[in-house]
């Protein structure tokens, strides 16, 4: 007489042990729902990545056109610390970036005050620079290299602890590079303002600042190019579910 079959679940782990063994740690089985952090943290992700593009390109148009599109890249940021407790392990570096990014930002808007009328002076002919506010000048440099530096170290620090594979090496020599491109151009444009007597600007000294200042910014929109992609690879090897389910 035949036994009658008795059917019992059982694991996929278990059908297909390869399968389940293959599964990177903290990644979730294909087809899950990301969680509600998760989600905030990939939107973030891509949105920063986006802001930092816009910022190094709108920076060719100096400090006030770099604020206008850092506002993208720190609602990125936002979006990012929001979801932060998908990795209850990396909160205090998102923390860490996050409040770097806001701070630069500010410091980076205080930099542009500062500026304003030397900037009017920049958007008119090169022939009609003439004259400079030397002090503001050299105080909205020394802003601009004070906020570059926080926010680049933040960038890196914001995505990292759950950044993976070439993703961390995108962000960190983009980020690099901006630096040295903000430094670069800002010090030597201190050096030629070093040498204005009286704000009179001769065309020499003109010049020099219009090519300093191109220096700096094509260094910083290569940095902020490769550092935005390396955004979006960190977004895509995100795991559909926080990895403290997984353990």
């Amino acid at each position: 007489m035949a036994r009658p079959l008795v059917w019992r679940s059982i694991g996929v782990g278990s059908i297909f042990p390869s399968a389940a063994m293959a599964m990177p740690p903290g990644q979730a089985m294909p087809g899950a729902t990301p969680s509600p952090d998760v989600s905030k943290v990939r939107k973030g992700l891509r949105v920063a990545g986006i802001g930092l593009i816009l910022a190094s390109i709108l920076y060719i148009f100096g400090p006030v056109g770099g604020v206008s599109g850092g506002i993208v890249f720190v609602i990125g940021s936002a979006l990012v610390f929001s979801g932060r407790s998908a990795w209850p392990a990396q909160k205090a570096g998102v923390a860490a970036g996050f409040g770097m990014i806001v701070v630069g930002y500010i410091i980076g808007i205080v930099a542009a005050v500062l500026n304003l009328r030397n900037l009017r002076a920049f958007t008119g002919p090169l022939t009609s620079l003439t004259t400079l506010d030397v002090a503001a000048f050299q105080y909205a440099l020394i802003a601009v290299i004070v906020a570059g530096v926080l926010t680049e170290i933040g960038v890196v620090v914001l995505p990292w602890r759950f950044a993976s594979g070439n993703s961390k090496g995108l962000i960190a020599a983009g980020a690099g590079l901006s630096i040295v491109g903000l430094l670069l151009g800002a010090v030597l444009a201190l050096g030629v303002l070093a040498g204005v007597t009286g704000g009179s600007v001769t065309t020499n000294q003109r010049d020099a600042l219009v090519t300093d200042h191109f220096i700096g910014v094509s260094i910083l929109l290569v940095g902020g190019i490769v550092a935005g992609v390396g955004y979006f690879r960190a977004r895509g090897r995100l795991p559909a579910a926080p990895l403290a389910s997984a353990m």
